[in-house]
């Protein structure tokens, strides 16, 4: 609405006027239907110039009102439950640490790395002086960063220091600081183990294969205790386990219902042998299996893009074997990678 149009209302109001026949007449608001009225307005959710008028007068109140909207005659008719409001500004300010208190945790560190140079009194002291130690496995010699400590920022100086200078006990002379962004933290690494290159030491495969050879154990150990039982429920009395069913298993995703993601099993239900007999001991992701299968067939998809599939699996084989050739070169090449020694 313009100015002069509002002006004009609020004047013939004021002389008499009937409010709902001028409404209806000039108001291009939404409220128009129900005659220009707000049956309930909260602070806070209109503009601020109409907000305002609205909460900072009382009942009775009339007056035109200027919005990016255009212009607003307002008379407020009555008020309830309100309180005193307030408004809140957000001030950030980062939190910048002092050059005194940057200076007291490098010399505490440094003394800390002075007093303790082996692993042993590392360790001790460390607890006696509530030190928090993080254990960080796996650091690579070209890694940015170090996992598992808590930190995130750039500790290249560090790992420098653990691939050409550190030995296994050894704690470094001085502290390494690494900055997070915010601030700077200081480090007092201490190299526990080194792993050379080659086959794997048994300590280091154990939590990654000790699982696995369980289930292998217990595959033949359920061979073995089943003898030659020849159903399912020849099994589950042998075994004290209850036989389950699963229905409708994919090929393609051998999430199955009651056991989890068992690849295996999935595989092993579509072998057309295992509908004549019950399969043998199968050592799976979650546990060990016997199945046998009772249909195996082909659901049509009619929606299949027959020359995509072709076209996105030729693809796929083309990308495998680039990157086994290139894997292969790399095996074959001589090439000692020594860049982590310069940055």
């Amino acid at each position: 609405m313009q100015k002069k149009v509002a002006d004009s209302i609020a004047q013939a109001i004021k002389t008499g006027s009937n409010f709902d026949t001028l409404c209806t007449k000039f108001s291009d608001d939404g409220t128009k239907s129900t005659g220009g009225i707000y049956d309930s307005v909260v602070s806070g959710r209109m503009v601020a110039s109409f907000n305002d008028f609205i909460f900072t007068n009382g009942v009775g109140a009339k007056g035109v009102v200027k919005t990016e909207f255009g212009y607003h005659y307002i008379e407020i008719l009555s008020q309830k439950g309100s309180t005193t409001g307030y408004k809140i500004a957000y001030l950030s300010k980062p939190i910048l640490t002092s050059d005194e208190t940057d200076n007291g945790a490098r010399g505490q560190a440094t003394q800390f790395a002075a007093e303790n140079r082996k692993q042993k009194d590392f360790q001790e002291n460390a607890k006696k002086k509530n030190i928090e130690v993080f254990n960080a496995a796996e650091i690579k010699p070209l890694d940015p960063s170090i996992r598992g400590v808590g930190i995130q920022g750039n500790a290249r100086e560090m790992i420098r220091w653990i691939f050409t200078n550190a030995k296994v006990g050894e704690v470094a002379e001085q502290p390494f600081s690494i900055n997070t962004g915010n601030y700077s933290v200081y480090v007092v690494p201490v190299l526990t183990n080194l792993y050379e290159e080659g086959v794997m030491s048994a300590d280091r495969a154990r939590p990654n294969t000790e699982f696995k050879l369980r289930q292998l154990k217990k595959a033949k150990q359920f061979a073995e205790k089943i003898g030659a039982a020849a159903t399912l429920d020849a099994v589950s009395k042998a075994i004290n386990q209850p036989v389950l069913k699963a229905d409708s298993i994919s090929f393609n995703n051998p999430q199955i219902k009651n056991a989890g993601y068992e690849p295996k099993v999935a595989g092993a239900a579509f072998n057309k042998a295992n509908q004549s007999k019950i399969s043998s001991v199968i050592a799976g992701e979650l546990g060990v299996f016997i199945i046998k299968t009772e249909t195996v067939g082909a659901v049509p998809n009619p929606s299949m893009d027959v020359k995509a599939q072709q076209s996105a699996q030729q693809q796929m084989l083309k990308s495998f074997m680039q990157r086994g050739v290139v894997e292969n070169i790399k095996k074959a090449a001589n090439i000692k990678d020594e860049r982590y020694k310069y940055f």
